[in-house]
């Protein structure tokens, strides 16, 4: 519980753009397609914001991600 605490509190405090790529995609688990739509971005730029969101947390939740 309190692993998925410190990473819930890590994605909110993630820049908007990353915030809502992690949110809808990983949290909601809306497809591929589904977020670019919404956010009206390309799949590539999708993927680059899943790696640097992904990363950030990694860097800043080191105990939670281990």
């Amino acid at each position: 519980r309190q692993t998925l605490r410190q990473v819930l509190q890590g994605i909110a405090k993630l820049p908007q753009g990353l915030r809502d790529v992690m949110e809808l995609r990983v949290l909601q688990e809306q497809s591929t397609a589904q977020v670019c739509q919404a956010l009206a971005i390309t799949e590539n730029n999708l993927f680059q914001r899943l790696f640097k969101a992904r990363r950030t947390l990694a860097l800043n939740l080191p105990m939670a991600m281990a």
